[in-house]
């Protein structure tokens, strides 16, 4: 184990054989070789460690909404402080809230932006393989003041 590189943040757990690094920082990422000996076994292996930071939190911003007693349209955009952003249309009719589900990834950042809809607000998530974030919610009674339910 280089204890020169990691000093005590190194771990490894002689029960399952696993390696936990506490504390990982970015200039922990690389690859490594990974030798594994049992009795006069050898097994070599190499192993790509990626380090990500947590998702951002996203922004949630209505570009248009148009609303009326039976219907509303709303157009919204989600982005992510590094750039990212998508944008969806969502549609409440009949008291059904549907969004078209949008996905934008950004392999650069190993990010991804997704708007959904929930029974009565819009969603806009960021996440990455190491967190997910969450902008808060935008509850459909805020963007559609004109809708009546049960006018349709």
């Amino acid at each position: 184990m280089d204890t020169k590189r990691f000093g005590d943040r190194l771990r490894l757990n002689t029960t399952d054989g696993s390696l936990l690094i506490n504390r990982a920082q970015m200039g922990d990422a690389d690859t490594y070789t990974v030798e594994v000996s049992q009795g006069k076994s050898k097994h070599k292996a190499e192993v790509k460690l990626m380090i990500y930071e947590r998702a951002d939190r996203p922004i949630l911003e209505v570009l248009t909404n148009t609303s009326g007693p039976q219907f509303c349209n709303v157009s919204v955009r989600c982005a992510a402080l590094h750039g990212l952003w998508v944008e969806s249309v969502c549609q409440l009719t009949s008291g059904k809230l549907v969004c078209q589900e949008t996905a934008r990834n950004d392999s650069a950042h190993s990010a991804r932006l997704l708007i959904t809809a929930t029974r009565d607000a819009i969603n806009c998530s960021s996440s990455n393989p190491a967190s997910t974030s969450s902008a808060p919610l935008l509850p459909v009674t805020q963007v559609c003041q004109a809708y009546v339910p049960g006018t349709e």
